[in-house]
């Protein structure tokens, strides 16, 4: 993704940081903020402190997390052979349920989501272990008016509510602790 916006291939891309490999000039301001967690079964009793507890378990993280969540968390996982990285997190959540990996990392959001939707037979009782510091996401839109509108519409959009409400739509929790700010 990070080359097509290069080369011009894409007006937009999203869900895109400072980790990226992309021309910082391009990025919107912080659209939506992740909290990333480690999810465990409660059944199984892991108690994790810090990010370097995961080096022990079986881990399944989201697509890129090992680029997107910081050094210590790429050293751990490039060194742990039972880490993996998935792009269907509906799967990410469902192999953790089943016992296949101990821990997903992914956002708390996303995993709520998501396992409100799965039938109860797969449902178990679960930790979240705030590991990891929140993420902000960016949209990259090389057209310097486009970005501009975007940014426009988007401080628009959280200080009339609406954000909010779209949040509220999906019971999602609101990670921004102020109105996003440019620059931010």
């Amino acid at each position: 993704m990070e080359r097509a916006v290069a080369n011009g291939q894409l007006d937009i891309a999203l869900t895109l940081n400072y980790r990226h490999d992309v021309d910082v000039d391009i990025l919107t301001d912080e659209y939506v903020r992740f909290q990333n967690v480690a999810v465990t079964l409660k059944s199984r009793n892991i108690e994790l402190n810090n990010i370097s507890d995961l080096a022990q378990y079986r881990v399944v993280g989201f697509q890129t997390a090992s680029r997107v969540l910081g050094e210590e968390f790429a050293r751990v996982t490039d060194d742990n052979s039972n880490y993996a990285e998935v792009a269907d997190q509906r799967a990410q959540v469902i192999t953790m349920l089943r016992g296949n990996y101990d821990v997903a990392v992914m956002d708390g959001n996303i995993y709520r989501w998501i396992s409100a939707s799965l039938p109860d037979e797969i449902q178990k009782p679960v930790t979240m272990h705030n590991l990891f510091e929140r993420n902000g996401y960016r949209a990259a839109i090389p057209d310097a008016d486009l970005r501009t509108k975007f940014n426009a519409i988007l401080h628009q959009f959280m200080q009339d509510g609406r954000y909010q409400v779209l949040l509220d739509k999906y019971h999602l929790e609101n990670l921004f602790e102020e109105q996003v700010k440019s620059g931010d």
